[in-house]
């Protein structure tokens, strides 16, 4: 089960051009030769770009590969390759560490994290105004649609029908009185059928919409009549 979960994983390194370019960019990050513990097998994953660092955990996605996230603090492998000097201190620490002083201390931490937290999430990684790229980003869609919406109602889109120009908006408004139509909540409940005229307190709200010349403007009580 084993050798064929490998066999796929190869399988689709070799035919998928995302997995090949995160191969490609793993093999960049580290140039150490292979070692016995890590041979090039080409039957497994990246194995042979970690060189003989210490796999610690599962890290952000199962890949043996090392990155500074803020979402995933611990990467799966160690920063370093330890040397002799390393290995020296690694026996050491196993010691109590009262004997370790502030400079080893700082050389255990260097050897498994390329930058402590505040180093990594500060001058760009992620900054305050972040958000600043993705108003950008949101401004320039905008403008762009804008500018494709103009450019479709210049060539392309067919003018407004005749119901959307003033005229239009009068001769509808004044079928749907005639009609009486929706006598509930609609226009015609709006109309005072009896003196001819809209009903007081009624401010209709298509005015603007109206010819300035139109009767229905005229037809609009005054406050308190």
């Amino acid at each position: 089960m084993t050798n064929l979960l490998r066999l796929s994983l190869h399988k689709s390194l070799l035919w998928n051009p995302r997995l090949v370019k995160w191969n490609n960019m793993v093999l960049r990050f580290s140039h150490d030769e292979p070692t016995p513990s890590y041979p090039r097998n080409p039957g497994w994953i990246n194995r042979h770009a970690i060189g003989n660092r210490e796999v610690v955990g599962h890290g952000r996605n199962g890949i043996a590969a090392y990155g500074d996230n803020v979402l995933c603090p611990f990467p799966a492998i160690r920063y370093k390759v330890f040397d002799s000097d390393l290995l020296l201190l690694r026996e050491k620490e196993k010691g109590h560490w009262n004997a370790l002083s502030k400079e080893e201390k700082k050389m255990l931490y260097r050897a498994s994290f390329r930058q402590t937290f505040a180093e990594f999430t500060r001058h760009g990684a992620y900054p305050d105004t972040e958000y600043l790229g993705s108003v950008g980003l949101s401004m320039v869609v905008i403008a762009v649609s804008l500018f494709y919406y103009a450019f479709l109602k210049a060539f392309f889109l067919p003018p407004l029908p005749a119901t959307m120009t003033p005229e239009g908006w009068e001769n509808t408004v004044t079928k749907m009185i005639q009609l009486q139509w929706n006598p509930i909540t609609g226009m015609a409940s709006k109309w005072d059928y009896e003196n001819d005229r809209w009903r007081p307190g009624f401010k209709p709200w298509f005015l603007d919409y109206l010819p300035k010349n139109s009767p229905l403007r005229e037809l609009t009580p005054e406050e308190g009549s």
